[in-house]
């Protein structure tokens, strides 16, 4: 599904990612692990986009997507839910996950996808009419995931989106084939979301990710 091929970045003169190479299967949560500092997260927003690509190459369901605009990765059915909460404070929690929706596609299905995230988050149903800057920062975190599927993507990117979900809300926010308790799947065969995150919970990680893959620091 995503396939990426030594692919290099940086930040100004600084380059940051070394030929890193991965495979992410359909229906499968992939897990990336390492200390800080080897550039899990510029990886992802390398393949996103936010991140200038240097050299290698990024494909998507076979197609080349390396130099391709962010805002066209995203109507290919690509979702990244970065580090830190980037919400709209003086909005409601409602108008949060609205702002998810605006494609075509995931408006039409807007309605279905407010009963995903609701049933995977129930605290956010809670809340819904709630300014999401008055939420607590895990709450705040419910936000920006159940945002992310808001957009009804194919391939969903998570850096570091886990931790401050609390324990319950992280196991079920990760579960990959299995129904959670109220029914509904996050992924699954049919044409559910695929999983790629990065976490600093790494026990989280090696139980629900099929695949993972470690960094390390060049000596």
């Amino acid at each position: 599904m995503l396939s990426v091929n030594e692919l290099e970045s940086g930040y100004g003169s600084m380059q940051v990612l070394w030929k890193p190479s991965i495979e992410v299967e359909k229906g499968t949560i992939t897990s990336l692990l390492g200390p800080n500092g080897v550039g899990k997260s510029t990886l992802l927003g390398t393949i996103f986009g936010s991140v200038e690509p240097w050299a290698g190459r990024v494909t998507y369901n076979g197609q080349d997507i390396t130099t391709v605009p962010t805002h066209k990765k995203v109507e290919l059915g690509i979702a990244l839910v970065p580090e830190g909460k980037h919400l709209f404070p003086g909005m409601t929690v409602y108008e949060n996950l609205s702002m998810g929706a605006y494609l075509k596609k995931a408006m039409v299905r807007k309605r279905e996808s407010l009963d995903l995230v609701y049933s995977l988050f129930p605290r956010l149903k809670e809340r819904s009419k709630q300014m999401a800057g008055s939420l607590s920062g895990g709450e705040q975190q419910m936000v920006t995931i159940a945002r992310g599927l808001m957009t009804k993507p194919e391939l969903m990117m998570a850096g570091r989106a886990q931790p401050g979900t609390g324990p319950k809300i992280g196991g079920r926010g990760f579960r990959n084939d299995s129904q959670n308790e109220s029914g509904s799947r996050l992924n699954d065969s049919s044409g559910g979301t695929e999983c790629r995150c990065v976490a600093e919970c790494c026990r989280l990680c090696l139980c629900h990710a099929r695949r993972c893959d470690q960094g390390q620091r060049d000596s």
